[in-house]
């Protein structure tokens, strides 16, 4: 993966402008073009990572079992993510939290389980400065590139052996 990096970073910001009604454009197609993949790139390469999406599924069990049990409370959630960890630490969910990095087991299922994410197809299509429209209005290879980008399949159903361990 292709991750943002000076001077790559200080060229998108300088080639950004904000209008007189607080929008934001970009100089020419080129910076458009270059937000637009990276944007996408993320998107795909981080957040639609299967480990991240399980990690997520596990979080969600964490949290939602800790309410239930009242071992966290709705307003713990504005403390910091530190209290709420030594928290989550301190109570029977350990473990299931030291899985996430010490690494579990996990599988793709083609069928549907209890145990999903829905993802959420999140993208910019650019506006230029001196152009009526947006860079897929202009850019053929971005419009193909969002069309492809749109179909990406947003339910996504895992195994996890860790949570079936706690249900059975």
């Amino acid at each position: 993966m292709n991750r943002i990096f000076q001077p790559e970073y200080s060229a998108i910001l300088n080639n950004l402008v904000i209008d007189d009604k607080k929008k934001i454009h970009c100089k020419d197609i080129d910076s458009a073009r270059f937000l637009f993949d990276k944007f996408i790139e993320v998107n795909q390469e981080i957040y639609f990572d299967p480990k991240v999406e399980a990690a997520q599924i596990i979080m969600k069990f964490i949290l939602n079992n800790m309410l239930k049990k009242r071992l966290l409370l709705e307003s713990d959630f504005l403390s910091t993510d530190d209290e709420i960890i030594k928290k989550i630490l301190d109570s029977e969910y350990k473990s299931y939290f030291l899985a996430i990095s010490s690494g579990f087991e996990f599988r793709l299922s083609d069928s549907p389980t209890k145990h999903c994410v829905t993802r959420k197809l999140r993208f910019i299509d650019p506006t230029i400065i001196g152009k009526s429209g947006h860079l897929t209005d202009y850019c053929s290879l971005s419009k193909e590139k969002l069309k492809s980008y749109l179909k990406t399949p947003t339910t996504i159903y895992y195994n996890i052996p860790l949570l079936e361990e706690f249900n059975a």
